[in-house]
Order: structure tokens, then sequence, then C-alpha cells
């Protein structure tokens, strides 16, 4: 009978332990148990510490141990537009199908919600473009394969269809990206700033050395406004991607601490990156293949980009930034080899054979 437990749980939500562990290891109603730190557990006078790979393998089954898995990998997300003659947008659709986040970390929550995951659907189901019909909804799958938390949760991934979406639009328009976003955007002057900002930063409408294309991306996630150009190039050989450079504009309302605002900015756009050039879980019988940095690699020193980023001085209501720069890393990235393949990405990780010549 184990006698005291430490559970990890992300710094930034810390609360969440105290709804969360109860549920994953059946604990009474009622029982305390104080902050979360670690990876270990404290049975008859023992500690059992589990290594990275026993961690990363831990699965959901009734004696209470649970497999936290990323979300992006297993969630289903097409968009639909309509437009009309011009080449306006007239109407969005959102459909997303994935495990329920919710209904595991927020259970109680989840039933408010009567069915329809608000965390899940983060960022699809408004939108700051002026598209006069928007909707979303959500399809709950359940294949056993509990999910949880990243940084960037549902923005994640419905901004990178949404923003990818938004380049196809305006080459079927047959207009600028910056300038087509800007359109959209006409009563959003904030939204224009960050876009017009990171254009002028990136030398938008600058020639680009041979074999580099730049690609555009915006959030309006957690009430501030992002938008990120990135330089990338592509081996047609190999289909190997390398981001050279990335520029981000952001307003987050007052910055209180701007340069801890732009160190959060460029971690997340790291992380993002990482996400969307190869991190991958998969399964086989139920069980993640991939155990640790070995078989799971992430962004290395080496492959990281020069990365420049403004804080725009406003007097705007303070909003979120500690998970505000990853959305648009991936689908700027995207839209910039879309330009120079010809071919849309639209999953993440990428998959370096679509950019084979």
């Amino acid at each position: 009978m184990a006698q005291a437990a430490t559970i990890p749980v992300a710094q930034n939500v810390p609360d969440l332990g105290y709804r969360v562990v109860p549920d994953i290891f059946r604990l009474p109603e009622g029982m305390n148990f104080g902050p979360c730190s670690a990876v270990a557990v404290r049975a008859s006078g023992n500690i059992l510490v589990f290594s990275r790979n026993e961690h990363a393998l831990m699965e959901f089954n009734p004696e209470g141990m649970y497999l936290r898995s990323l979300g992006r990998g297993i969630f289903d997300n097409p968009h639909g537009l309509r437009l009309d003659a011009q080449g306006n947008i007239t109407a969005l659709h959102t459909r997303v199908a994935a495990e329920s986040i919710a209904a595991r970390a927020l259970p109680p929550l989840f039933e408010t919600w009567k069915g329809f995951d608000h965390v899940v659907m983060e960022g699809a189901e408004e939108t700051e473009y002026g598209i006069p019909n928007v909707g979303a909804e959500y399809l709950r799958e359940q294949r056993g394969i509990e999910v949880g938390f990243w940084r960037g949760v549902g923005n994640g991934y419905t901004k990178f269809a949404i923003e990818t979406l938004m380049d196809e639009a305006a080459a079927v328009a047959g207009k600028d990206a910056v300038d087509y976003r800007m359109q959209l955007l006409s009563k959003k002057p904030r939204a224009q700033a960050v876009i017009r900002a990171v254009a002028d930063m990136a030398g938008w409408k600058r020639k680009r050395p041979a074999g580099r294309a730049l690609g555009i991306a915006y959030s309006d996630a957690w009430e501030t406004h992002c938008a990120q150009v990135a330089e990338v190039s592509v081996d047609r050989k190999t289909g190997a991607i390398r981001v050279h450079e990335v520029w981000c504009a952001v307003d987050c309302g007052v910055a209180l601490q701007p340069r801890n605002v732009a160190a959060q900015m460029e971690s997340a756009i790291m992380f993002g990156l990482s996400a969307a050039l190869a991190e991958q879980v998969t399964f086989k019988d139920g069980v993640p293949q991939q155990s640790n940095f070995h078989d799971y690699p992430v962004l290395r020193m080496d492959q990281a980009p020069l990365v420049h980023v403004k804080v725009m001085v406003t007097e705007n209501k303070p909003g979120g930034i500690g998970e505000v720069g990853l959305p648009p890393i991936a689908p700027a990235v995207a839209n910039a080899l879309a330009k120079l393949t010809g071919k849309r990405l639209r999953d993440l990780p990428f998959k370096k054979e679509m950019l084979k010549a």
C-alpha cells in the first residue's frame, strides 16, 4: 500500500494536479496531497523512480498508470472555405475529430459542455478574420489513447489548418498572402499592426536568395496577436527542410517584462518548429513505440533558425504569452514550402516524402 506519491505536473498548470491525480490513481474523494515535482512513487519504505523510457511508455490501465500523449498526432482537423467570385471568403467550416482532453483532465467541466471539448477546439470556434459565416464541430473519438495538454493546446493545430488554408485561398484569389490577410482583418487594427510589422521586419517584398522562400502566418490565441514569417529552403532530393530565419511581431497588450516576452516567443517558436519537423509518437497494439531521444528526435541547436522578435509597445489589455509563439510557426513554414514546391502540407510533423522532386 503506497504511503506517498510524487506525480509530475506541468509547472505552468500545477493546479491540474489537484484535479487530475485523484482520478488517475483512483484516490478516495477528499484525500489530501501536496505539490507535485518529480517522477517517483514511495511505497513501503522504498522509492521507485521511473526512468525517462519507463515514464514515456506508461499506458493507461486498471492499475492506475496512464499515458499522456500529445494530441496533435491523433487529431483530424479538416477545414472548409467558401469563396465568392472575387475570391473573398464567405464561410469557414471547421470539424475536429479527436479524443477529448477535457473528459480526462476536467470531467465536471466537460459534462457542463455537453460533449463539446472547448479545449480541443481552441482557435477554431472564433476568428479575427472578417468572415461572415463561421461554424465549428467537435466529434469525439474514443480509441483508448489518453490525450493531454501540450504547449499550444488547441491553437497549436487549429491555427496550422486555418493559416495554411488562408494561403490557399489567397492563391486562388490571385492575391499576395500578406495583402489577403490585411483585407480580411480590415476591422482589426491590432491584427493588422503585427502583420504589417513582421512583413517589414522580414522584407516581405524583397527578393530572396535562390532556393529560399518566405511564408507567413497569424494567430489571435489567448487575446494576444502574433504574426510570424519564416525563411525556408528544402533539399528536393531528400525532402530535408531547413528554416533559416524567423521574424515575429507580438502584441500582448502592456508588456511588463518585454525581454521575458521575447524569450517566451523564441522558445515557443523552437518548440513548435521541433513538433513540425520531427516529433512524432507512433503506436502498435496500443503501446507507444518511442521511449527516449534516440527514437524521438527533437530540434537540435544546429537546426535552430535565427529568430527576431518585436514586442509591440501598446496600452492594450494584457493577454497570454507563454504559448502564443507556437501556433504560427508551423503554418508559416508550410506556406513557404508550398511556394518552393507547389505542394501543400496538411500533416504534422511534415512528411519529407511529399517534398521530394
